[in-house]
């Protein structure tokens, strides 16, 4: 068996020995390997440093998995095509990511100090502010915010219809509140409030922070 792994950061060939040392422990305590064996191990592994909306991988491969990838593709139907088209027939997906419009969604820099901050706030409301009340870090979070989500951003029900679209079957859907931000205000409220910025939003949007999905080509 080989992996094949890929990442857009490509810095991370810099990064890629302090992962490998820490690899190395965990095989180490796990699973009694010694050097040989750890080498004999990378010798199966292949880093790609590369875009997913435009791979150009001539593999192809029974598996294709990500871990918080999903929201950050910014056009999802050509990475979730890209994806796909890697996979040899009967191949699966499996995509565990936490969406936008959940409470985390924001991520670091675009969760502001109120529940659902960043989804009941406009782009120009979100920009104001991070002037007013975040400026030291206005200017990362404003780039976050425009380039590092789906554009458009995408509710679960329009995520699910992007990867049906490109022939694919979801065989499993789970989705689950992990983070629970206390509040005064009803759901009810927040909810109208976000749908004028996200019409097709609703409540499942806002209560999904860890979302799996199972997909076979």
């Amino acid at each position: 068996a080989e992996i094949h792994s890929t990442d857009i950061d490509f810095d991370f060939k810099n990064k890629y020995s302090v992962h490998l040392d820490k690899i190395k422990e965990k095989l180490f305590s796990d699973n009694n390997l010694d050097e040989k064996g750890i080498e004999e191990i990378k010798k199966k592994v292949k880093i790609y440093f590369l875009d997913i909306q435009n791979a150009n991988i001539n593999d192809k491969f029974d598996i294709v998995i990500s871990k918080t990838v999903l929201e950050h593709i910014v056009d999802l139907k050509s990475g979730i095509k890209a994806m796909g088209d890697l996979l040899k027939p009967g191949g699966l997906m499996l995509h565990q990511f936490n969406p936008f419009f959940s409470e985390t969604g924001g991520h670091e820099f675009c969760i502001l100090d109120f529940p659902w901050g960043h989804v009941r706030l406009s782009e120009k409301e979100f920009e104001k502010y991070l002037e007013i009340y975040r400026n030291w870090e206005k200017e990362k979070a404003i780039e976050f915010y425009q380039k590092s989500f789906n554009n458009p951003k995408m509710t679960l029900e329009e995520i699910d219809k992007c990867i049906e679209s490109n022939g694919l079957k979801i065989l499993k859907a789970f989705e689950k509140r992990r983070y629970k931000w206390k509040t005064e205000e009803p759901i009810s409220v927040i909810l109208n409030q976000a749908k004028i910025n996200y019409p097709n939003i609703t409540t499942r949007d806002l209560f999904s922070d860890y979302v799996l999905r199972i997909i076979q080509k």
